[in-house]
């Protein structure tokens, strides 16, 4: 174990036999870098449900990441959206639909960036964008504190249930 500046790291000494590819004609370029508000989304799913799948790029907090393997990094380069809105746009149920009815492949279904750009859809000013992402995001804290709420009372209800069946708690009838 290696320790620097109070957190401690692990140091394996076979990692050097691990095969490594390199390759100096592959380099990467600043504009690769995923950015915050970028958009993840994969290009390939074994099922109908899966296609379009899609996360946030959050919280990067000055680290370096990439795209990996059979994802399609989308960026609004034009600046017509804003991060939350996208987030929410890419992940709805319409884009998904509208993504499913054009994925290819039949064991395999897949998206291609020439399918994103056949996707045509308009879009509310920066302003009504916001005000949109602001209720959507309300509703979805609002449901989860729902959630919350729910999966307590189950506790509850259970809980309430086991003291019945043990005779612990009896009910008058």
């Amino acid at each position: 174990i290696v320790t620097t500046g109070g957190s401690e790291a692990i140091q394996f000494g076979f990692m050097a036999c691990l095969p490594q590819i390199k390759n100096p004609s592959l380099s990467v370029d600043e504009k690769d870098f995923l950015r915050e508000g970028d958009i993840i989304m994969a290009d390939a799913s074994e099922d109908y449900e899966g296609v379009g799948e899609a996360v946030e790029v959050m919280n990067l907090q000055n680290r370096k990441a990439v795209g990996g393997l059979h994802t399609i990094v989308i960026r609004d380069n034009n600046k017509l959206t804003t991060n939350i809105f996208r987030a929410f746009l890419f992940g709805s149920e319409v884009i998904r639909n509208a993504l499913r009815k054009k994925a290819t492949g039949t064991s395999v279904y897949s998206v291609t960036k020439t399918t994103l750009k056949t996707l045509l859809f308009n879009l509310p000013d920066i302003k009504e964008q916001e005000a949109i992402a602001n209720v959507l995001d309300a509703a979805v804290n609002e449901v989860g504190l729902y959630e919350q709420k729910l999966a307590a009372l189950q506790q509850q209800k259970k809980g309430l249930m086991q003291k019945l069946l043990t005779g612990e708690v009896r009910v008058k009838i």
